[in-house]
């Protein structure tokens, strides 16, 4: 029976990582010899309560030098629109690393492994053909958490969080940061849960550990404003063998059966791990922390703003919800104008086109195709902006920063000549991270 332990955040940060691990034997059990460490955190973005936290990870770091390990890297790739050596440097992150005595791992820097996705192409009932088989990992995740499995050990840190195009974002969906960031445009449609569910078929982490001691509500990506209806205490942390199963637990917590969530049921379903509860050894009381939270994206948005969709497909996956988080955040913590329109989805009256703002903004490989000649034959090309494929988000957030008038590096609590540094750096070590200019006119 798969175990899962669920339990309260105690004054002491490390005993309390360290009690989730003996009600599996132990850290040192878990590494089993192995003394080289890879932890995978959440650090998506340097938004405060979006990432990882820095004294989480600097705790965990230490336990485990504590239970023999010889040396601990933590790494991430972040979302689009941004790389990875400022999130870790903006949030705290790569301090905490260094105090603890590990090495940061910057996902987006340096070569590239293209790996075919399991079941693409595969002749049998859950086979999917993607616009893009292959994927891209970094060298480093080939070459360890691929080629030398049995010699690393490998822990997932996600953070507690609901997702508005995945429900929630716990250990499956956390490992979505190790694709290169260009390789997350193709596909990111409703054929993104079967995506999560194929990288688990290859990469499976020895432990899954999540920082619960708050969730974020409506959506992983929070606007500053809204913080007080957003963020939810729990005050606890879950932990686990069977990232499926701590997934599940992770899903029950916050109100969501497993099986709505559809990453998490295929996971189920093609035997990755066990979401049964009724089949999984929960050490906790679940139903003394459970509570009902939203992954929707409360309705805030700029009412200078029409967004309009496709009547045929519009897929929270991929074009709707990053759109909308963005204009939300914008609008709401930047003062962002509005005054355009956008357009995205499948599935088009002509006459609609008729009624959009003097700008459109065409989001999505759907909307690309089926309107874009349409559009060119009337409108100018300076009142048009595109965002082509499924998630293009560094083009639909260069877009909204020039015509919202909000200024790049006012997203970066970091001093424009820091960050600037920063950026050679990570371009010196090869940086695939997908950002927009730091200067827009």
């Amino acid at each position: 029976m798969s175990r899962v332990c669920v339990t309260e955040v105690g004054t002491d940060l490390l005993k309390s990582i360290a009690h989730v691990f003996e009600g599996f034997g132990g850290a040192k059990r878990i590494l089993s010899g192995r003394d080289e460490v890879f932890v995978k955190i959440n650090a998506v973005d340097l938004k405060p309560h979006c990432h990882t936290p820095p004294d989480f990870i600097e705790a965990l770091v230490r336990h485990l030098y504590q239970e023999g390990a010889r040396r601990v890297y933590v790494m991430d790739n972040c979302t689009q629109g941004n790389f990875t050596r400022l999130v870790f440097h903006a949030t705290g992150i790569s301090r905490a690393v260094r105090r603890a005595g590990g090495k940061v791992l910057y996902l987006d820097e340096g070569p590239v492994e293209r790996i075919t996705m399991p079941t693409a192409g595969e002749a049998s009932p859950g086979a999917v053909q993607y616009d893009q088989q292959k994927i891209g990992l970094p060298q480093i995740i080939a070459e360890n958490l691929l080629g030398k499995r049995d010699s690393v050990a490998y822990i997932n840190v996600p953070k507690f969080k609901t997702h508005c195009m995945t429900t929630v974002t716990l250990g499956i969906k956390n490992q979505w940061g190790l694709v290169v960031q260009k390789d997350r445009i193709a596909d990111h449609n409703y054929l993104l849960p079967r995506k999560l569910a194929d990288i688990l078929e290859f990469i499976r982490p020895d432990f899954t550990l999540v920082d619960a001691r708050e969730a974020t509500q409506h959506g992983h990506y929070p606007s500053q404003r809204l913080l007080d209806r957003i963020l939810v205490p729990y005050g606890l942390i879950i932990g686990g063998e069977d990232v499926v199963s701590v997934d599940a637990v992770g899903c029950h917590l916050m109100g969501f059966p497993w099986q709505k969530v559809e990453h998490v049921r295929i996971a189920h379903e093609r035997n990755l791990g066990m979401a049964d509860l009724d089949k999984i050894e929960v050490i906790g009381d679940l139903d003394r922390y459970r509570k009902e939270l939203s992954w929707e994206l409360l309705p805030v948005f700029p009412n200078d703003v029409d967004v309009h969709r496709g009547e045929e497909l519009c897929c929270r996956e991929g074009c709707a919800s990053n759109v909308m988080a963005t204009l939300q955040v914008f609008s709401l913590d930047f003062q962002g104008k509005g005054g355009f329109s956008v357009l995205m989805g499948k599935g088009w009256d002509p006459s609609r086109l008729e009624k959009l703002q003097e700008r459109v903004l065409v989001v999505g490989k759907c909307a690309v195709a089926e309107v874009g000649e349409r559009l060119r034959s009337i409108r100018s090309p300076d009142s048009l902006a595109w965002s082509d494929g499924c998630n293009n988000l560094t083009a639909t957030i260069t877009c909204l920063l020039k015509w919202m008038k909000v200024a790049p590096l006012r997203l970066v609590p970091v001093h424009p000549l820091r960050s600037s540094l920063l950026l050679l750096q990570a371009k010196s070590r090869a940086s695939t991270a997908a950002i927009p200019p730091l200067w827009i006119r």
